[in-house]
């Protein structure tokens, strides 16, 4: 009796299809935005991105550093107002 081989372009595109369907369920979570931003401010997150996937080894993400930045900022605002680091700052 002949040996079944393993249909590898099938798995190809289940995977394929999984993948994207991953990513379709993702895009309908977020939203891209575009900020203008300093040159130079922008390497701060990025090192934060660098550091925290080498130091914890699990896959942060750019946009969850800018998410929780804003997050923590908005909620020192809330609480303190205008005299919030967040409010100074503007």
């Amino acid at each position: 009796m002949a040996r079944k081989r393993p249909d590898i372009i099938t798995d190809l595109f289940a995977s394929s299809e999984q993948r994207d369907a991953n990513i379709q369920a993702q895009e309908l979570k977020n939203r891209a935005a575009i900020f203008y931003l300093d040159p130079d401010w922008l390497t701060r997150p990025e090192a934060a991105w660098l550091n925290l996937r080498r130091d914890t080894g699990s896959p942060v993400c750019r946009s969850g550093i800018v998410e929780a930045a804003l997050l923590a900022a908005l909620e020192g605002s809330d609480r303190y107002g205008l005299r919030s680091r967040f409010a100074r700052m503007l």
